[in-house]
């Protein structure tokens, strides 16, 4: 992990935005934070641990008090990279509105960005997200932080001073050890019970196969093939009654059909006339189609004549009544005319004198315009004037309640005081009532975990003894109980009943078989066994095949019950050891720490009393909160004399700029005033020269209402004009379209006579009496059509319906159908078809039944083949799940880490120290310092002076920083310290810089906070921390070279 870039501001005494951009620092590999005491060197810190766990390490709990008094809102954003990939953590906070000095998150954010900084991925977008998200990429806590990363003031030496159970569960978490403890055992756990669930499954599917042996598959076979030949059988039965019936069922069709066809025959002959009927019109037809046109045209050419005579009557009317429209519209078109020259010049005259009105009028009204505009600048410097006196009245009056107010405030801070020594004190005892309550929380968390160890252990216990009790009735369990030796007793007895019954049955099957040979003995013929001819002395054969028998059933319940025994073997033997891993967890590990931190709450308790002054908890916190409430008081009341002394500054420099704007604008009222009384003189004037004019009346209405009276007058002449002409020409195209239609109308009159006279001629040769006759012959080409293929389709049907009875005939040869023998036939042959698929059936599912026979032969074989994989398997996972209880391995995992580090915090501390020191473990884990100046002798890390823990707790922080990997995969890219150089003398800081500068050679960049001015010297680079001003300015950063 590096860092990238810090951006803050609103922290502790920083106001201004702050950028600290680690890019460039990363260069020298090793930096310093200098600055005053109080200038906010360690807020630098406080910073990064705010953006990353949304917490101050030494806040009260965790961000009271952090927010600087002058702001509102605080902002903090911090860039790192991890691997190739960089994020940006970003909070803001703003003070709470009941509490001044706490604050509350108003928003959070973790972003992933590009190599351009553009944002790739909005990762968390809420304070608890971006907190779960954080531990999740570091893989470090903020304690584990606190404790490796970055060392805040007071936190330098908690690693070193930590018990072994925190020391080890810190390891655990920051060096991924979880994976080989928990999580290891869970995973064996599961395996197990995957295992046993899936032996459990195997054992039900074998059951549900039912009998899938060897014997039950033949006797399917031959089932099959029984059934098998019955159908074959069957099959060739039922075709020879098909066939005799599909004979008969022919002969029935073709008579039927024959029926049929005799029946249709007979109605084809009754409509034989009506056919004969249909031709004779055709023939009519054929004679009449010639004269068609001709009649069509006669037909025609009447009804336009009659058409056209009607339409002529119509034209001569409208001939008429044009004509007369033209003369009236002519004559009202003389009588305007002559009217426009009388009345023309007088109205010219009038329209140019009103017109001379209505300019004035428009100056009169642009005069008015100015008028009222500069009345409305008068009302307003009026309202200005008033206002501004108002304004300065408020202003005076403010100014002197301000003054008194600065003599209230003086006098009270006169009376406020604080006591520093008390304030030290009272905070010395917070210190140690939070310690006391943090130790009584995990005393009673730890005293909850005893009793619930204790618990589980008991009832584990119970679950044992019942379990032992099942095949071993009065057992007890006792302190000197060999519970291993009385499961293996139990089980030794089943073994030795087995194997004694194994051996009677093998005694009793040689007996009988050296019987059975000696029955087929047979004089002078050699022993199947020795091959002597001679038999002096033969087994005599007795009956044992009953004393077999029941031997056999013995001995196979013998060992169903010793399989039994020893599965009972392997789950005591499991309960027992999970009952003993509980009692090493309540003896060695809980019992320990519990006592442990009582004895912790009783120094902190009787440490409490004695700083406490006798004023007890509640009495601690509550003169806090009042030094604190004074403090506050006088800061308030401080920052309020300066504030109203600014305020009054700022009242007076209002009170001279109000008098002056008050003494222009009456001098503009006055100027104002006399402009509108000369205005005023010149619209009287204008109006009465618009009055001579126009009278009373409106100048421009009655300019318009000439301008009407002499356009209408226009209007009208060009009216006419337009209604004379377009009369004369309707009267035109009349005149025109009476001699188009007399002249079409003689015409056709002439070409009737021609065609009456040559439809007569040609009626009378093709047979007509008239024209009638000929008409009603007509016959549409459709009509003729559909009579012609009717009369076709008749001759066609009635030809095949004879021709279709001979082939009948001739196919049934002369059988007759008998309908009873067709019935008979055909009730046997479905009968038969019924028993053959009745018999199908049975085969299907015979056929069925063996396929599933033999699929659940080779299953059974493949679960048998599983079976004992599984079975291995799970012995080997409950074997693995033994060995991992009470975190045995997790445990000697953070342990060796933790002597690797010590090894390497030993090297350096003796590079630091001339070779004096060393850092070792003890048999309980805890650090012990050796001195190899004073003879090799060890002592506790708690009896170590100042510059010594100051030593010793750097040397272990860098083998811790050293070996630190972010989750596992990432080195820890930079390491900061805070404070504890100036117990060092000029010797041994000289040997601290050596080291830490060659830590800064390995790739890890170093920031020092200090005040010592000979490290400042020491420094390639460093950030100055200018501490906040009078002014109100907050601190402030800048990078210095040296």
């Amino acid at each position: 992990m590096k860092p990238l870039k810090l951006v803050f501001s609103g922290l502790h005494s920083y106001r201004q935005e702050q950028e600290i951009d680690f890019r460039e620092l990363a260069g020298y590999g090793l930096f310093g934070i200098f600055g005053p005491t109080g200038a906010g060197k360690s807020t630098i810190l406080d910073a990064i641990t705010l953006a990353l766990f949304g917490n101050v390490e030494r806040a009260e709990r965790g961000r009271r008090g952090i927010l600087n008094q002058q702001e509102n809102q605080l902002r903090v954003a911090f860039t790192f990279e991890l691997g190739e990939q960089v994020y940006r953590v970003e909070r803001q906070y703003v003070r709470e509105r009941t509490d001044p000095f706490a604050v509350r998150a108003r928003n959070a954010r973790l972003v992933q960005l590009n190599p351009d900084g553009t944002v790739r991925e909005v990762l968390a977008s809420s304070p608890s997200e971006v907190d779960e998200h954080i531990v999740k990429i570091l893989g470090l806590r903020k304690e584990d932080f606190t404790r490796a990363v970055v060392l805040p003031q007071g936190k330098f030496d908690e690693f070193l001073k930590l018990t072994g159970g925190e020391r080890a569960r810190m390891l655990e978490y920051i060096f991924c050890l979880e994976r080989y403890g928990d999580e290891l055992a869970e995973k064996a756990k599961r395996v197990l019970e995957d295992c046993e669930q899936r032996l459990s499954q195997i054992a039900a599917e074998e059951a549900a196969m039912g009998d899938a042996s060897v014997e039950a598959l033949a006797r399917a076979r031959r089932e099959v093939d029984e059934q098998e030949a019955k159908v074959q059988a069957m099959e060739k039965e039922v075709e020879a009654w098909r066939a005799q019936w599909q004979q008969m069922e022919e002969d029935r069709r073709l008579y039927e059909r024959l029926e049929e066809v005799r029946a249709r025959r007979a109605a084809l002959e009754e409509q034989l006339p009506a056919v004969e009927e249909h031709r004779r019109a055709l023939e009519l037809a054929a004679r009449a189609e010639p004269l068609r046109q001709d009649l069509e045209r006669e037909e025609r050419l009447a009804e336009d004549l009659k058409s056209l005579r009607e339409t002529l009557v119509r034209a001569k009317a409208l001939e008429q009544q044009a004509e007369g429209a033209w003369a009236t519209c002519r004559r009202q078109l003389e009588e305007v005319e002559k009217r426009r020259e009388r009345e023309w010049p007088r109205w010219q005259e009038r329209f140019a004198l009103v017109k001379g009105a209505v300019e004035r009028e428009a100056e009169r009204r642009i005069l008015l315009e100015e008028l009222q505009k500069q009345e409305v600048k008068l009302r307003e410097l009026s309202r200005q004037i008033r206002q501004l006196n108002l304004e300065l009245e408020k202003k005076r009056s403010s100014l002197k309640a301000l003054q008194e107010r600065q003599k209230e405030v003086g006098a009270c801070l006169q009376s406020l005081s604080v006591d520093p020594e008390e304030k030290e004190r009272l905070a010395e005892a917070a210190k140690v009532l939070t310690l006391l309550e943090d130790r009584e929380r995990q005393a009673l968390g730890w005293e909850q975990k005893y009793r619930e160890q204790q618990r589980r252990w008991e009832e584990k216990q119970h679950i044992l003894l019942r379990f032992l009790q099942q095949r071993l009735p009065g057992v007890a369990l006792g302190p000197e109980t060999d519970v291993a030796g009385v499961i293996e007793g139990a089980v030794r007895e089943v073994e030795e009943r087995a194997s004694s019954l194994r051996r009677s049955l093998e005694q009793a099957w040689r007996v009988q078989k050296a019987a059975s040979l000696a029955a087929g003995l047979r004089a002078g013929e050699p022993c199947p066994v020795c091959g002597s001819r001679e038999h002096p002395c033969p087994a005599k054969g007795e009956d044992l095949s009953r004393s077999l028998e029941d031997l056999a059933r013995e001995q196979e319940a013998a060992e169903k019950e010793l399989w039994e025994a020893r599965r009972w073997r392997d789950e005591a033997f499991r309960i027992k050891s999970e009952w003993e891993a509980l009692g090493r967890t309540l003896v060695e590990g809980i019992a320990p720490e519990r006592e442990r931190v009582r004895q912790e709450v009783g120094e902190l308790t009787a440490l409490f009393r004695q700083a406490s002054g006798g004023l007890g908890r509640d009495g601690v916190r509550t003169r806090l909160e009042e030094i604190r409430g004074a403090e506050q008081k006088l800061s308030a009341l401080g920052g309020e004399m300066k504030k109203m002394a600014e305020e009054a500054e700022e009242l007076e420099a209002r009170i001279r700029e109000l008098e002056g704007r008050l003494q222009g604008l009456t001098l503009k009222e006055s100027t104002l005033k006399g402009e509108i009384a000369t205005k005023r003189a010149q619209e009287g004037e204008l109006r009465k020269k618009i009055e001579a004019a126009a009278g009373n009346e409106d100048p421009a209405s009655l300019l318009r209402a000439i301008e009407e009276q002499m356009g209408q007058m226009e209007a009208e002449v060009t009216r006419l004009r337009r209604l004379e002409k377009k009369a004369q020409e309707e009267l035109h195209e009349a005149q025109r379209k009476v001699a188009g239609l007399e002249s079409r109308l003689k015409a056709l009159e002439e070409e009737e006579k021609e065609l009456k006279g040559s439809v007569e001629g040609r009626l009378a040769a093709a047979g007509f009496a008239g024209r009638e006759e000929a008409r009603t012959a007509l016959m549409g080409e459709e009509r003729r059509r559909a009579l012609s293929a009717a009369v076709e389709d008749f001759q066609r049907r009635f030809y095949a319906a004879g021709e279709e009875i001979k082939y009948l005939e001739g196919e049934l040869a002369g059988r007759e159908f008998n309908p009873a023998e067709w019935e008979r036939a055909k009730r046997r042959l479905e009968e038969g078809e019924r028993e053959l698929t009745a018999a199908r059936s049975r085969f299907a599912v015979g056929q069925n039944e063996l396929e599933r026979l033999e699929r659940n032969h080779r299953r059974w074989l493949e679960l048998e083949k599983e079976k004992q994989q599984v079975a291995h398997r799970r012995e080997l996972a409950d074997l693995l799940r033994r060995l991992l209880s009470g975190r045995k391995l997790v445990e000697f995992l953070a342990e060796e880490q933790l002597r690797d580090m010590v090894l390497e915090a030993s090297r350096r501390l003796g590079s630091l120290t001339g070779q004096r020191y060393a850092l070792e473990l003890d048999e309980r884990g805890d650090f012990i310092l050796r001195d190899d100046f004073n003879g090799g002798q060890r002592r506790p890390v708690s009896t170590l002076s100042g510059g010594e823990t100051f030593l010793t707790s750097l040397c272990l922080a860098l083998a811790l920083s050293s070996q630190l990997q972010l989750k596992g995969r990432y080195p820890l890219g930079f390491f900061f310290l805070d404070e504890g150089f100036g117990t060092l003398d000029a010797a041994k800081l000289e040997v601290v810089m050596q080291a830490l500068e060659r830590l800064r050679r390995g790739a890890c960049l170093v920031g020092v906070i200090s005040h010592v001015r000979e490290l400042q010297e020491r420094m390639p680079v460093y950030l100055e921390v200018v501490p906040a001003g009078p002014e109100g300015k907050g601190s402030r950063v800048r990078l210095v070279h040296n």
